[in-house]
């Protein structure tokens, strides 16, 4: 049994799209938070370029 499960494991191979895939997979929530991210910084840019024009215009 143990040896059917070995070979069975042997024979699959790891390609370059299997690596791509999980790569993008553990990577989705991360840019997932980035992206969320950089809407909090450009609202934040916005915010505060608009609160300095108002002070000093």
């Amino acid at each position: 049994m143990t040896s059917q499960l070995l070979n069975k494991h042997l024979k699959q191979r790891v390609t370059k799209q299997y690596l791509d895939v999980k790569f993008q997979q553990a990577l989705a929530p991360v840019l997932t938070d980035l992206a969320v991210l950089k809407w909090l910084v450009g609202f934040n840019l916005a915010f505060t370029l608009a609160m300095l024009w108002k002070i000093f215009s």
